[in-house]
């Protein structure tokens, strides 16, 4: 799965790439001893192609999975007040790149491109979340094709349809499947 991602890392020099880690809902097994599944996730904020996935051992090591790749850290602080309520925020950020402030805040509001473009769709078009798969190490293999069939379906301009409705066609349609797969080799 790596290999064809990292084609693309020349084209992300100073682009953001969002770090998050989801959970895995299903994949506690109180039967088996399992515990939920964690995967920490780096998500070109650009393209909105999943680069690399790895699983954790629980919630709280996104920073120490992620801290391999990344070569200094920042913080933002914000404060929102909003009718009846008030809201304090701390937003950490790693970044190998000048603190231009412009380019810092572009790259943390993109950040929610990996809960919007990737986990959302993770979930409801692929019922991530609902998954039972346990044995072994098929939970985090599953995980890794739901990505790629996502970045694969996200690229395509071949079928305009819905994310969804890419993988219902393609499903039943083998010419569908083929232009898909096709138009991807091709990138």
């Amino acid at each position: 799965m790596h290999a064809w991602v990292d084609r693309f890392a020349g084209s992300l020099r100073e682009k953001g790439i969002a770090i998050d880690e989801k959970v895995l809902r299903r994949s506690f097994d109180r039967a088996a001893g399992q515990d939920l599944l964690h995967i920490i996730t780096a998500f070109a904020t650009d393209t909105r192609m999943v680069l690399r996935q790895r699983s954790v051992e629980k919630k709280n090591n996104e920073i120490p999975a992620a801290a391999e790749l990344l070569k200094s850290i920042g913080m933002v602080y914000r404060h929102r007040e909003g009718g009846v309520s008030e809201h304090d925020e701390n937003t950490f950020f790693f970044s190998s790149l000048p603190p231009k402030v412009k380019r810092l805040s572009r790259l943390l509001r993109d950040h929610w491109k990996i809960e919007n473009s990737q986990h959302y769709m993770l979930d409801v078009t692929f019922s991530e979340d609902a998954s039972r798969t346990r044995v072994g190490n098929s939970l985090e293999i599953s995980a890794a094709f739901r990505r790629m069939a996502l970045n694969v379906l996200q690229r395509d301009t071949t079928v305009k349809h819905s994310i969804r409705g890419k993988r219902l066609r393609a499903g039943r349609d083998g010419s569908v499947l083929d232009n898909i797969y096709a138009s991807f080799r091709g990138v």
